[in-house]
């Protein structure tokens, strides 16, 4: 669901790319976008459950959170996509969100500065308040009195500015207590009395003083509470996520937004939506775990592995989905969950796993390819029967970093070269750094961590090259090298345009000529490194260090190409 739509006009589209650039970290010395985008070209997604402040608009209730600002309809009750950093922020940890009703602007304060979007919805400005504080202050309140925006900022700082924008004053000498200014709605304002709510469904219980108590006994605190005239509740709670309600019958609902954990190394496709995991704990009292993103509604599932019985690690390193089951690969072996029951089984080297440290798992419908620290595995999914495969007739411990299953073999990425094993009779053959087959046991000082498949293409990535090979003519080739870059997480291949994930953002390589486009935190991408690459009908989306992103590509690579 869309926030806004609108034509963006050559000039503000100029002026939104120097705006998003100029709080990137500097990016903008060592980076451009590769193109003028429309408002939602981009769209990233961050743990926003951390509510901070909140804004009534005309159509909207705007949430700001320490992962963006996240709007909600309440005519539809629906939430819409979030304004983050690929929107044009330069920063999305939003301390103080306010709408302007005389002039349709919607403010947002940040470390650093301000910023405002006009009513037409097709730029984000930012005014800097870092020439009188750092950027480690934040604008923390945002009001309006007479023909001015007023804003406080950590440490004491007060900047004025037009409401019909213009230059950020810095007005130490302000007594703020003898202006009626008209403030946002804060986590620093004091709660009303709200002991006697119920929630909806009964998961969460309201103790008292703005606490909640949650099925593992932990609490949780109130972090806003506002009802309108038409008695409707919006809020937060602080670590568990947006809030709505009814005061009328005394009813919340809690709305999780955003991923658990915003380094995202780990996606899958599931039904409708997708599941997203991450080999980085959060640090308790944070919650951390795994992530079921159903992005047509908009809606967020939540599930720590450290509450639940058989699944005995936090740390996630890849997952795939398949007849309703989600394979986890974890440091610790494997954990299964059958979607249809909600169980959960545990696979260790006790089970005849041949490493308990587990990279990657692929999926067949009746085979799981499972690769760890010390080789291959196959498990027949229906038994969960384990068998060891052995790359080489010596049995050497082979590291298997990637595996991909294509049309008729097996590709696997090792700390050896690249390996590849027919689906049918599971011959093993050896490839070198050009292709060429070699012998099983020959040494190859390569590690293949990356390889993408289609019906007609494999392509892998080891000793800093591309190996391209056309499954049709049975042909091998090298892609030229992508610049600057040290690693290369994921591939993804569509047609004749193949995406690669690296420590230096997404690139985009067209195939039919290998010409390359570099797209970075400019141009909309939640972090740098791009950890897991999936495409899905027209958009691409991107599991980054600092947050899940989604790109409309097919608007531009099918159309300028």
């Amino acid at each position: 669901m869309r926030k806004y739509f609108f034509a963006s006009l050559i000039f503000f589209s100029i002026v939104l790319l120097t705006f998003r650039a100029a709080g990137q970290n500097n990016l903008d010395e060592e980076y451009q976008p590769v193109r003028i985008y429309d408002l939602n070209d981009w769209i990233s997604f961050k743990n926003s459950n951390h509510p901070t402040s909140l804004a009534v608009g005309k159509d909207f209730i705007y949430f700001g959170t320490t992962g963006g600002i996240v709007p909600y309809n309440f005519y539809s009750k629906r939430f819409a996509e979030p304004y983050s950093v690929s929107d044009g922020l330069v920063n999305d940890n939003i301390q103080a969100v306010y709408y302007d009703k005389n002039t349709d602007y919607l403010w947002a304060g940040h470390p650093g500065g301000i910023s405002y979007l006009t009513p037409t919805g097709d730029q984000w400005i930012y005014l800097s308040a870092q020439d009188v504080m750092s950027s480690a202050n934040s604008i923390t309140s945002i009001g309006t009195y007479k023909d001015y925006i007023y804003a406080v900022a950590s440490g004491g700082y007060i900047f004025r500015v037009s409401r019909i924008p213009g230059q950020l004053d810095y007005v130490p000498e302000t007594n703020l207590s003898k202006l009626d200014i008209d403030w946002n709605i804060s986590k620093n304002d004091p709660l009303p009395v709200i002991n006697n709510y119920f929630f909806h469904p009964n998961k969460y219980e309201l103790i008292k003083d703005g606490k909640i108590i949650g099925p593992e006994l932990r609490e949780f605190n109130v972090s806003l509470f506002y009802s309108d005239v038409r008695q409707n509740i919006y809020g937060g709670v602080w670590n568990l996520g947006l809030l709505t309600g009814d005061s009328n019958i005394q009813t919340l609902a809690l709305h999780p937004f955003g991923p658990l954990n915003n380094s995202i190394n780990a996606i899958t496709k599931i039904k409708n939506g997708f599941c997203l995991a991450s080999s980085r704990s959060a640090r308790s009292p944070e919650r951390s775990g795994i992530t079921f993103f159903y992005p047509r509604d908009l809606e967020w599932e939540y599930v720590e592995p450290r509450f639940i019985s058989g699944f005995p690690s936090q740390v996630i390193n890849d997952v795939d989905y398949n007849n309703r089951q989600l394979w986890y690969a974890t440091n610790q072996g494997i954990t299964i969950n059958n979607r249809k029951n909600g169980g959960y089984h545990k696979l260790t080297v006790q089970d005849g796993l041949i490493g308990e440290h587990i990279y990657t798992i692929s999926l067949e419908d009746s085979l799981a390819w499972v690769g760890s620290q010390l080789g291959l595995n196959l498990v027949y999914t229906g038994q969960y029967s384990v068998h060891r495969v052995h790359l080489t007739p010596d049995k050497f411990h082979t590291k298997i970093l990637k595996i991909k299953i294509g049309s008729k073999d097996v590709w696997i990425g090792t700390d050896n070269g690249l390996y590849s094993v027919n689906r049918d009779d599971h011959k093993v053959k050896h490839y070198d750094t050009f292709g060429e087959q070699i012998k099983l046991k020959q040494p190859v000082v390569s590690s293949y961590p990356a390889i993408a498949t289609s019906d007609s293409l494999v392509i892998a990535y080891g000793y800093n090259s591309f190996l391209k090979h056309n499954l049709k003519k049975n042909e091998w080739s090298q892609l030229p090298d992508l610049p600057e870059v040290n690693i290369i997480y994921d591939l993804a291949l569509y047609e004749n345009y193949l995406w690669a994930g690296t420590d230096k953002g997404a690139f985009l390589i067209n195939l039919d000529n290998n010409s390359q486009e570099h797209y970075t935190k400019v141009d909309g991408l939640a972090g740098m490194h791009v950890y897991r690459v999936i495409i899905e009908d027209e958009d691409v989306w991107f599991g980054t260090n600092q947050g899940l992103t989604k790109y409309y590509w097919k608007k531009y690579a099918f159309t300028e190409n």
